[in-house]
């Protein structure tokens, strides 16, 4: 019987990287949302430190940090004395926020604050059509800081939603199978007709070619071990011409 098994080579095995984004939509009491005041003369120890933490994290002149951190020259970053911060959750944002998508409303009473970024960091209220920034988005850091002093970009987490566009990467490995002429004729379905006689129920090592092609319409990959690991189905059947070499890509998502 012809071999239905090849050896795959090292060199037939490919991974690639991909991005995906996924829309996602979350308000003040989403899971692992935070919500941090920072003020740089505070006697709060808490509110100093998280001025001083956003102030060297994010806000510092000094070239090698703002490369460091992602950052770039159309974000005008300007920290005053005082500043609002919400941070995502990994889970919501995954590895950034997608520079464009990022919308802010907060909800105050009567009055409402609506805030969009320009997809180079800077936060704008679309409410009042005002060309200030009055505030900061860090896509890879999933943070927006509100550096404007105004209460209306200070007291955050009232009654807030979020829409943005996440990240996430996911990994997909290829192998390339090869069928080359006259290989893989051979058949492991046991309803194949085996022996001389076509009429025999009883199998034996001869396949009856006569003739005998078999269509392709599953690939397995195993192991060392011949321990089946994955298996790729076709769309459609594909007639093994035995004097047709062919090649056959499958692929998996990680």
């Amino acid at each position: 019987m012809a071999t239905t098994f090849k050896q795959l080579k090292k060199s037939d095995s490919q991974l690639r990287k991909l991005e995906v984004n996924a829309s996602q939509e979350l308000t003040h009491n989403s899971n692992g949302i935070a919500f941090l005041s920072g003020f740089s003369a505070s006697i709060s120890a808490v509110s100093a430190s998280t001025w001083n933490w956003t102030n060297g994290l994010f806000y510092r002149t000094d070239i090698s940090q703002l490369a460091g951190y992602k950052s770039n020259f159309y974000q005008d970053r300007n920290l005053h004395e005082s500043c609002s911060i919400v941070s995502f959750p990994t889970i919501n944002s995954g590895y950034k926020i997608v520079p464009g998508t990022f919308w802010y409303e907060e909800t105050s009473g009567a009055r409402i604050t609506t805030l969009q970024d320009d997809a180079s960091g800077n936060l704008y209220d679309t409410t009042s059509g005002s060309d200030h920034i009055k505030g900061n988005i860090f896509y890879y850091h999933s943070t927006i800081v509100m550096t404007n002093t105004a209460s209306q970009y200070q007291d955050l987490g009232n009654s807030s939603q979020f829409k943005f566009r996440s990240t996430q990467y996911i990994y997909e490995r290829s192998y390339t199978c090869r069928v080359g002429k006259g290989e893989m004729l051979g058949s492991t379905n046991p309803s194949a007709i085996y022996g001389s006689n076509s009429s025999s129920t009883h199998p034996s090592n001869e396949l009856v070619y006569t003739p005998f092609v078999p269509f392709i319409t599953t690939i397995g990959l195993y192991d060392n071990e011949n321990r089946l690991l994955m298996t790729g189905r076709l769309a459609r059947p594909i007639y093994n011409d035995p004097e047709q070499a062919l090649i056959f890509k499958v692929k998996i998502d990680m």
